[in-house]
Parts: structure tokens; sequence; C-alpha cells
């Protein structure tokens, strides 16, 4: 009967510690707090200022190399051409530019005043998308890159112009890029299209 007392305890107190030590290592490995008397998790340790400064200079090199800063290719692929002469794409444009784009960019797409000089925050004006703008300098995937991904992101540049890949779809993006090309002058298409061949 002793025998069978005892190895009860000693199981029981076998579990126990096997208990404690579980769940002090899930504390530790979720933040690197550690229980205590109340099994509450305490405050995390501070970091060694020494090894912060030595880690930034690192976190902002890994930064910069996962960044996305590679350019598209001049050749769009052909889901995301833009397609100014559908009617009924460039009328669903329309009402997204309206919505999203407008009250940067204009209701006539005339972009913000001085929109070639910085802003004391170091950040450019919004730029018009008619013909007076540098919209049409850039290839379609690249267009399509900055709308979905935000110009801060693609270029490197600050830039105020948030990026939309949470708020529209690709065929949204490519919507409301083929109504902005669609206002274009005949001339300025065509060589906006020879420029996705090159």
């Amino acid at each position: 009967m002793r025998r069978r007392v005892l190895a009860t305890l000693v199981s029981i107190f076998a579990v126990a510690l096997l208990a404690a030590g579980l769940a002090a290592s899930f504390f530790e490995d979720s933040g690197g707090y550690k229980i205590s008397p109340e099994m509450k998790p305490a405050a995390p340790r501070a970091p060694d200022p020494a090894q912060t400064e030595a880690k930034v200079p690192n976190q902002q090199a890994a930064a910069q190399q996962t960044a996305p800063r590679a350019m598209p290719p001049a050749v769009t692929p052909a889901r995301f051409k833009f397609r100014p002469d559908e009617p009924a794409l460039v009328a669903e444009g329309k009402r997204l530019y309206g919505v999203h784009c407008a009250s940067c960019h204009g209701v006539k797409l005339e972009g913000q005043p001085n929109w070639k000089q910085r802003n004391e925050d170091g950040k450019l004006p919004a730029p018009p998308h008619d013909a007076s703008g540098h919209t049409w300098h850039h290839p379609e995937g690249m267009l399509f890159a900055l709308t979905k991904f935000g110009p801060s992101r693609i270029s490197g540049a600050p830039s105020a112009m948030p990026a939309y890949a949470e708020v529209l779809t690709d065929e949204q993006i490519i919507a409301t890029l083929s109504f902005i090309k669609s206002t274009w002058s005949p001339e300025i298409r065509q060589r906006h299209d020879q420029m996705g061949k090159k």
C-alpha cells in the first residue's frame, strides 16, 4: 500500500515538474517572458544598446536587399495590358478614378499645383495624368506596379501615394489605367503603345 501511494506521489510530482517546464518553455518562446509567481508574464528584458546599435545597419541593409525595386519589363504581359478601347472597362475605370484618384490627381487629370517641386516633407505633389504630365512616359508594366505597390516601394523615393494592392483588384487597376490612357491623344497613345513593345 505504501509503495502504491509513494509511486502515485512520485508520478504526480513528475507530471507537475513536466508541466511547469513546458509552461516556462512556452513563455520563453513567445517573446522572452518568464513566469512570475502570479503566473503572469513579466516585462520583457530591455535590449542591450550595444547590440541594438550593431544591428541597425544590418537591418537597414537587409531591408534594402528585400525591397522590390526592380522595374517591370518593358513588354507588358497580356493580362496587364491597358484596354482604352473597351467602353465598359473604361467606364468602370472612370468611376474608380473618381473614387480613388481624383482627390489628388484632379477630376480632369490635371494633378496638383507645382507638382514638379517637392513639399517640405520631401514628397512630390500628385502629378497630372493628362498629356502635360509624365504618366505616358512610363511603360504599362511600370504604371501597373506603381499603382499596385506604391511609388515608395517600387522606386524607393518618398511619395504620398498609397499602394492599392489591398484596395483594388488587378482588373480594377487595369480599368483605372485604361481610363487614363483613353483620355490621351491618338499620337500619345501610339507612342505609349510603342514603348511597351521595346
